[in-house]
């Protein structure tokens, strides 16, 4: 016989938690003592015995018991706004996927495996980020980069935070990004910028030009190659491409200054 039903939470309802503040029983009513004295012994039980013991009946699993879906309900927390709970969550399931990964039986479950730790990650690493916990932000970016080493927005964003103290670091990472995946214009503009700030203007040059081959109506390439060619002397050109960047832009003090 295979059953599927959850029971109604009603009131009162009391939950059990063990040392580690996990919840290990849920009593839906009034519990007596005895009950929660045997659950209470039963804590430092195994996950395999806590599973027996919950269900009414003895018999036999015809199917190996699921991972819980820590996934499902960091997500829950997160679209709620308790940022804690999600990062808590998040952890326990990137633990339990990577205990998983160690255990795969064939190459291709492994990298499946690999694929969802990284995705997992990397969201952990977006939030921190949009947070401002950007050293935690770094950490996550580069254990998802770990096991997901081409991923392309990964490297891009960890970029961004790198920005303003790791410069050459930053670079590395637009640069990876743009190995993996050239059209990602976004990479290639930053990359651009701060190539131009360290002094290598012909490389820098180089990256806008490419932007523009793509995405001729790019506001922030026209703009710097503007101000990178008319520092350099080429006035009718530079002076070409800042007036791109008005006709595009027309509320863009920079270029009319």
């Amino acid at each position: 016989v295979v059953l599927n039903q959850s029971p109604d939470f009603g009131v009162p309802i009391s939950f059990l938690l063990d040392g580690k503040g996990r919840l290990a029983a849920i009593y839906r009513g009034p519990v007596s003592f005895e009950k929660l004295r045997d659950d209470i012994s039963q804590l430092d039980s195994s996950p395999e015995q806590r599973r027996d013991l919950a269900i009414p009946f003895s018999g036999r699993w015809n199917t190996a018991p699921r991972n819980l879906l820590l996934q499902s309900v960091a997500n829950v927390f997160k679209e709620g706004g308790h940022l804690e709970d999600y990062e808590r969550y998040a952890k326990m399931d990137i633990v339990l996927k990577d205990q998983a990964r160690q255990m795969a039986s064939s190459p291709e479950e492994r990298k499946r495996i690999d694929q969802q730790v990284g995705d997992m990650q990397f969201n952990l690493a977006r939030t921190l980020q949009a947070d401002g916990q950007t050293e935690k932000a770094i950490q996550h970016y580069k254990q998802g980069l770990t096991v997901k080493p081409d991923d392309a927005l990964a490297h891009y964003f960890l970029g961004q935070i790198l920005l303003s103290n790791r410069q050459v670091e930053a670079v590395e990472h637009f640069q990876h990004a743009l190995r993996t995946n050239p059209q990602l214009v976004a990479a290639r503009i930053q990359l651009g910028k701060v190539l131009r700030i360290q002094g290598a203007t012909d490389e820098a040059i180089e990256q806008f030009r490419r932007v523009l081959m793509e995405y001729p109506e790019s506001v922030e390439a026209h703009f710097n190659l503007g101000v990178m060619l008319t520092s350099q002397g080429d006035l009718e050109k530079g002076i070409r491409h800042l007036q791109q960047t008005v006709q595009l832009k027309p509320k863009n003090l920079q270029a009319l200054m």
